[in-house]
C-alpha cells in the first residue's frame, strides 16, 4: 500500500530506467506537484498488475516512452480516470470501506463486499503471494460464484 506521498512526479510511485513489477498493490491518496499523482513510468519495462490507483492528483499514471524502451504493460488495474485503458482496466470507484478521515493513516482500504475490484484480477499475475499484509488468503471466492480469483489492490 503506497498513501499519501508527494513529490515533483510520482508522487506514489516513480520509475525511470527500471524494470519493474508491481503486483496487488493500492496506491492512493498521493499527490505530485507536476504529474503523475499515483505513478510515473519513464522509459521503463514495468508490468502492472492487480492493483488499485484511485485518488491521486492531479491525475493517476504518467507515462513517458522514449526509443529504446517498451511500453509498460498495465493489466487487471483498477485505474481513476481514462490514463490507463484496456480490456482489463476498469474505472470504477473500488468502494472501500472507508476513506473520510482526513489523515490517510486511518482509512480502512479493505474492499466492501460490492466492489468491483473483488475477483476482477489475474491468479496468473507474476510475483503472486498466497497470504496478503494481513495474513489472509489472496485468493479466495469473494463473490461467491465456486471460482476462486484473487482481488485487486493489497
Amino acid at each position: 500500500m503506497i498513501i499519501k506521498n508527494t513529490a515533483i512526479l510520482g508522487g506514489g510511485i516513480y520509475i525511470s530506467h527500471a524494470r519493474t513489477q508491481i503486483t496487488n498493490s493500492t496506491i492512493t491518496g498521493n499527490r505530485a506537484t507536476s504529474q503523475g499523482g499515483g505513478m510515473y513510468v519513464n522509459d521503463s519495462a514495468a508490468n502492472i498488475t492487480n492493483s488499485i490507483l484511485w485518488r491521486d492528483s492531479p491525475s493517476e499514471v504518467l507515462i513517458e516512452i522514449g526509443i529504446n524502451w517498451q511500453h509498460p504493460t498495465i493489466r487487471y488495474c483498477d485505474i481513476e480516470g481514462d490514463d490507463v485503458t484496456g480490456t482489463t482496466i476498469i474505472h470504477l470507484d473500488p468502494l472501500f470501506v472507508d476513506v473520510s478521515a482526513p489523515n490517510p493513516a486511518k482509512w480502512d482500504l479493505h474492499l466492501l463486499p460490492s466492489s468491483p475490484c473483488i475477483d476482477m484480477g489475474s491468479n496468473a499475475a507474476p510475483g503472486l503471494i498466497s497470504t496478503d499484509f494481513e495474513g489472509d488468503p489472496r485468493k479466495i471466492d469473494g463473490d461467491g460464484d465456486g471460482t476462486v480469483i484473487i482481488d485487486m489492490g493489497a
